[in-house]
């Protein structure tokens, strides 16, 4: 279902992209888009639906923003925008990527999910305990396994593995 309409707004992305807009056509190659006024310029021959698409380009997505979100754009052939419809595209298909993973994230989780979740967090607490273990080691040598930081840690660690086994035993690895 997610790969179908990610399918179908890439076809629609490519056929609106070869209507033939002459603002879409441009270059982006030498355009300085931290300046307001050609972005301003090159919006006015679009679209309004390609205006808003081309201002987060512009505001989120382009490196040169000083608000940059961090991940450049790129087709799926790797490659970056090279006009200002590419960027458009680009910009519509990433943002519809960004709205469909989080209404995944939105959805409630089901039981076992829930229950791989709760694994999960035990392990990296039992985790977390062997790493205060190490650093307790370090700076104590073989004397550390006498202290009672030791002791108390070596009681939550049991504590972990014996709800992890708990766990396990209720929803056993590939159920």
């Amino acid at each position: 279902m997610k790969l179908r309409g990610i399918g179908v707004l890439t076809a629609a992305l490519l056929v609106a992209g070869c209507l033939g807009n002459g603002a879409r056509e441009r270059s982006l190659a030498g355009l300085d888009l931290s300046n307001m006024e050609l972005v301003r310029d090159l919006g006015e021959g679009l679209s309004g639906d390609d205006r808003a698409a081309f201002s987060t380009y512009v505001l989120i997505h382009a490196p040169s923003s000083p608000s940059f979100c961090g991940e450049r754009l790129f087709a799926r052939d790797g490659r970056e925008p090279l006009t200002v419809g590419e960027a458009i595209d680009l910009t519509r298909l990433r943002e519809f990527e960004i709205r469909l993973a989080r209404a995944e994230e939105a959805k409630p989780l089901t039981p076992v999910q829930l229950a791989r979740r709760q694994v999960r967090f035990t392990d990296d607490q039992r985790g977390m305990v062997s790493d205060q273990q190490t650093l307790l080691f370090a700076k104590y040598g073989a004397a550390a396994r006498q202290t009672p930081e030791w002791a108390a840690l070596e009681r939550r660690k049991a504590e972990y593995e014996r709800q992890l086994a708990e766990m396990r035993a209720k929803d056993p690895p590939g159920a």
